[in-house]
């Protein structure tokens, strides 16, 4: 069995606790820049807001510094990234660091490959659609949003069985067709004890929209995809919420 540890530059610290946990051999270990959360732009270090104002157009929004959540996978804050474009860098990310460097190792040597990808919320909800597009199935619908903080998932790639296997070529256009499963999601065991301390976000009522939109946009979310959304609205940006 091979491995390999790879991370954005942000969580190399996360990333170096999973490698040294691990006996010797130590996988090999990579930093990209590509892991790293979606980029905000000028909103970035800016209070958000749950709500337009009422007549005022979304660039003139902008021009004064006032930052409403946008929930459309195209709209992006200024010089900033959508989650469109979250999604194309995530599907790069999963052939270019995933995919190409372990399915021909995996087949030519006849052994798995075991890849830990260390990354943030929002690029991880993207990140495991882009994997599950390469089983050839229909676009997957699931929403990954509200992972738990250090939370992780599985996901397992397989050759279908009887398939013929041929020489996989440096940009994978000759993949067999493969079976993407994804096995555990948002697994949090090792933090269940961890409590967090009490703040705004937890105790102020208003907030409830706040927990929704990161927890994944659901109006009618149990206590437990509530705790992911507000752990994502504490640690992932700065909300306001504005009446």
């Amino acid at each position: 069995m091979r491995s390999s540890l790879q991370t954005s530059s942000v969580l190399t610290a996360t990333a170096l606790a999973l490698l040294n946990g691990q006996p010797e051999p130590k996988p090999s270990f990579k930093v990209d820049r590509d892991l790293r959360e979606q980029f905000f732009g000028e909103a970035e270090g800016n209070p958000w807001a749950m709500r337009r104002i009422p007549g005022k157009s979304i660039d003139d929004h902008f021009r004064d510094g006032q930052y409403p959540i946008l929930f459309n996978r195209e709209d992006r804050f200024p010089n900033g990234e959508s989650l469109n474009d979250l999604a194309v860098r995530a599907e790069r990310s999963i052939k270019d660091l995933v995919l190409k460097p372990s399915l021909s190792r995996a087949i030519s040597d006849g052994e798995d490959v075991h890849v830990a990808v260390v990354s943030h919320g929002l690029f991880i909800s993207e990140l495991i659609p882009a994997l599950l597009k390469w089983s050839g199935s229909d676009m997957p619908t699931k929403d990954y949003r509200g992972l738990m903080n250090t939370a992780w998932a599985r996901v397992t790639v397989q050759v279908k069985p009887g398939t013929e296997i041929p020489q996989i070529t440096s940009e994978l256009e000759n993949l067999p067709p493969l079976i993407v499963t994804v096995t555990d999601v948002n697994r949090h065991e090792h933090i269940a004890n961890v409590k967090r301390q009490r703040g705004i976000v937890e105790h102020d009522p208003k907030q409830r929209s706040i927990h929704e939109f990161f927890g994944g946009g659901d109006t009618k979310l149990t206590p437990e995809v509530l705790e992911h959304g507000m752990s994502n609205a504490m640690d992932e940006v700065g909300v306001e919420e504005r009446n």
